[in-house]
C-alpha cells in the first residue's frame, strides 16, 4: 500500500468525514478538521502553521473544509488551500461536493440544528469538551428537523450563505488546480461500477474494491421519514 498521506477538501456534509474514515482504515491516522476553531480548541489555538509542523506527508487522511484554516495563517483562503495542496500533493488531494443544492442545504441545515442543540447544551451546563464529537454523523431524518427551526430568517439565510461561500471556494480551487471535484452522488450511489471507476481514477494505491463496498449507499446518514414509510 501507498503510505503517503491522501487530502480530501469538501463542502460540509459531502461524505468527507465517511470517506476519510474508511480512507484511514488503509492509509492510517484520520486527522478530521484540524482547523476547525469551535470542534477543535486545543488544537486550533497551538500554532498549526507552517503545516509540517503539524501535519505528516505520510500514514495520514487529512480531512478539511475550504473556510477552515491555521490560526496563525495570515493569507486568505483561496491561499491557505493552494498551499495545503501543494504540500499534500494535487496527486493526494480529493476535492467532494454534491451536485443537488436543495438536498445539500438541507443536509448543512440538519447540521447546523444540532450545532445548535450542542451549543445550548454548553450554555446551560457549562460543559464543553474539546474531545468531545458534535452527533453530527449519526442517522437522522429531514422530518426531526423542527419547523421553528427551518423558520428562523436570519438562520436560514446564514445556513445559505455559508453553503454557497464553501462551494465557491472549493469550485475555485479546482480551477485553480485543475483537478475536478468528485460529486457525492456518484461517489456514495447506488450505481457501485460507477463508484469504482471514481475510486479508480484517484490512483491512490489503496484497495479500491473495499473501499467502493465501504462506501455503499446503505450507509447513508440520511434516513426516510417515518411518515413515507406508512
Amino acid at each position: 500500500m501507498n503510505n503517503k498521506s491522501i487530502l480530501i477538501v469538501g463542502v460540509h456534509r459531502s461524505g468527507t468525514t465517511f470517506l476519510g474514515d474508511k480512507l484511514s482504515k488503509q492509509v492510517g491516522k484520520f486527522i478530521s478538521e484540524p482547523w476547525n476553531s469551535w470542534v477543535h480548541l486545543d488544537s486550533y489555538k497551538a500554532s498549526t502553521y507552517p503545516i509540517n509542523s503539524y501535519i505528516s506527508k505520510f500514514n495520514n487522511v487529512v480531512k478539511t473544509f475550504p473556510d477552515q484554516l491555521p490560526i496563525n495563517y495570515t493569507g486568505n483562503r483561496l491561499d491557505w488551500l493552494l498551499e495545503l495542496v501543494e504540500y499534500m500533493g494535487i496527486d493526494r488531494t480529493i476535492l467532494i461536493s454534491r451536485k443537488d443544492f436543495k438536498e445539500h442545504l438541507t443536509s448543512y441545515t440538519n447540521l447546523m440544528y444540532r450545532v445548535y442543540r450542542h451549543r445550548q447544551f454548553f450554555k446551560k451546563t457549562g460543559i464543553f469538551d474539546s474531545s468531545l464529537k458534535l452527533p453530527v454523523h449519526s442517522e437522522w431524518r429531514e422530518e426531526d428537523i423542527p419547523k421553528w427551526f427551518l423558520n428562523l430568517k436570519e438562520q436560514k439565510i446564514n445556513n445559505k450563505e455559508d453553503l454557497i461561500n464553501n462551494r465557491d471556494l472549493l469550485f475555485k480551487l479546482s480551477t485553480s488546480i485543475d483537478k475536478k471535484i468528485t460529486w457525492y452522488e456518484d461517489l456514495f450511489g447506488e450505481d457501485r461500477e460507477k463508484s469504482l471507476e471514481i475510486i479508480k481514477s484517484w490512483d491512490l494505491g489503496i484497495n479500491e474494491n473495499k473501499l467502493n463496498i465501504d462506501l455503499n449507499p446503505m450507509h447513508k446518514k440520511k434516513k426516510p421519514n417515518r411518515t413515507a414509510l406508512i
